[in-house]
């Protein structure tokens, strides 16, 4: 199975992604900034014209390919576009889609916990109002603002409405 995980930064996205890699038998966690951050020279913000996320999601894609042909889950997590989710969709059977949202009193207060590098203030608020205007993302969105992870992990693996 592939788990897809978006939203916008500082939702939680790597913390339900390595969480749920406890409750999976054989698992892998591609995390897309890592793979982002490979880059470095130029280094270019992805919402910056002349960015590198054309790279990222290609590298990101192989990824996929070579756990899937040694039989992992793999859950990937990454501000996800429509065009990426749909390839996905075309190229593996088994998807499972979610994008997390907060509100935005939470979101703040949960980027104010991330490492003073990863921060990103401000660019949470875009971003959270993008997510919530995007059509793609609509039957997927889970409010996280009261779950704890243990309760976010449960919808999303037992609840068919995140089959993509």
């Amino acid at each position: 199975m592939l788990y897809v995980i978006t939203g916008p930064a500082g939702v939680g996205k790597s913390t339900i992604s390595n969480a749920l890699s406890l409750k999976l038998d054989r698992s892998v966690v591609i995390e897309g900034d890592e793979l982002y951050h490979q880059i470095r020279k130029p280094y270019i913000a992805p919402w910056k014209e002349g960015n590198h996320l054309d790279v990222m999601y290609e590298a990101s894609e192989k990824l996929i390919d070579l756990y899937q042909s040694y039989k992992y889950d793999i859950i990937y997590n990454y501000i996800v576009t429509e065009e990426m989710i749909k390839n996905l969709k075309e190229k593996y059977k088994d998807v499972k889609f979610i994008c997390l949202l907060t509100s935005e009193e939470e979101l703040l207060k949960r980027d104010k916990q991330r490492p003073l590098d990863s921060r990103m203030g401000e660019r949470c608020k875009v971003l959270l109002e993008s997510f919530k205007n995007q059509e793609f993302v609509k039957d997927y969105i889970l409010d996280t603002t009261n779950m704890t992870v243990d309760e976010v992990i449960e919808e999303f693996l037992e609840n068919d409405k995140y089959l993509y």
